[in-house]
């Protein structure tokens, strides 16, 4: 049960932190707008041990699981949240009280490079840039070119 709980704080805290900065950055702005140079600045000053792969995904382990890692050919059984750097939540599985299963292969880029670095049993923090998520594509609930902010809980490989 304290695992649980140590879990839920944890995502809790990342996701608290990554909205009030967000928005008081946004607050803080001339132009209302925060651009995406703007939100790696941001996780950057906010996660300085923040690790950065060759592709530009950047990630922040919250728990460290210890358990085996995907396989890009693999389903996982997550429970995630998606927040844009404004702040605003796009998506959330906690929204069911049931984790969701997804194929690695078949999610975002950003998602697959980032999911396969996780044991199960892990919750991770990604900075998704939008060449590893939608790019220019109309996406509804997220703005073209939009860097994205996931938290992400590892329980399975299926």
């Amino acid at each position: 049960m304290l695992s649980n709980y140590r879990r839920y704080i944890a995502v809790l805290l990342a996701l608290t932190l990554a909205v009030a900065t967000n928005v008081s950055a946004q607050n803080n702005s001339s132009d209302d707008e925060l651009t995406d140079q703007f939100g790696l600045q941001y996780w950057n000053k906010l996660k300085p041990e923040a690790i950065q792969t060759e592709s530009g995904l950047q990630y922040k382990i919250l728990i460290e699981g210890k358990g085996p890692k995907p396989r890009k050919k693999d389903s996982v059984l997550v429970h995630y949240r998606g927040l844009l750097l404004n702040g605003i939540e796009f998506d959330s599985s906690y929204n069911s009280d049931e984790p969701i299963k997804l194929k690695v292969r078949k999610v975002i880029e950003g998602w697959t490079e980032g999911i396969q670095l996780m044991p199960v049993g892990s919750v991770y923090v990604f900075l998704i840039p939008p060449e590893l998520a939608y790019g220019g594509r109309k996406v509804p609930s997220i703005p073209p070119n939009s860097t994205l902010i996931f938290s992400i809980e590892l329980f399975g490989i299926k």
